[in-house]
């Protein structure tokens, strides 16, 4: 039968393990692939205590930055943003309203690094003037939602042309 061995795992290794890990590996596999690549290291008492502290300050952490976005999306949410955009008489916009355009507003609004790719819109672009509900995801179990309100920002000259008409 194999000796086994604890090692803690200084990288990620396929199908052992993730970096932090405490892991039990087959002797001749730390000995010959994970000790001399640098992948890992015996896992000693003192080793096991300190992975154990780091781990719970990592948890307190990540327990701390969910509270901070859970706020954030509790303030966030069902709120309203406005966005002024030229437009034809029909109220279709020239050009279009895109994924980048909000997340780089709500990014500003909010303070956080808001992602293109963590929005949530109707369609691929907004076209058309007014409201549309767009869910924003922080987190993979952290999302809220809100509006976007497009209006014209040339509504005065649109008037204007249709009273002189």
């Amino acid at each position: 039968m194999a000796k086994e061995v604890t090692v803690i795992l200084l990288e990620d290794v396929a199908s052992v393990g993730r970096a932090g890990d405490i892991v039990s590996v087959a002797d001749g596999y730390a000995r010959n692939a994970l000790f001399p690549a640098g992948s890992a290291a015996l896992a000693t008492e003192q080793i096991k205590k300190q992975q154990s502290k780091a781990q719970a300050k990592a948890q307190e952490k990540a327990a701390a930055q969910t509270k901070k976005l859970q706020d954030l999306a509790d303030k966030y949410a069902n709120t309203e943003i406005l966005f002024k955009e030229k437009t034809n008489e029909g109220q279709e916009l020239y050009g279009s309203l895109k994924a980048n355009q909000i997340a780089t507003r709500l990014s500003k609004e909010t303070g956080l690094k808001i992602k293109t790719k963590d929005l949530v819109i109707p369609g691929k672009a907004i076209k058309k003037t007014g409201s549309y509900p767009v869910t924003i995801k922080l987190s993979s179990d952290i999302e809220f939602s809100l509006n976007i309100v497009v209006t014209a920002s040339n509504q005065e000259e649109i008037s204007k042309q249709s009273a002189d008409e």
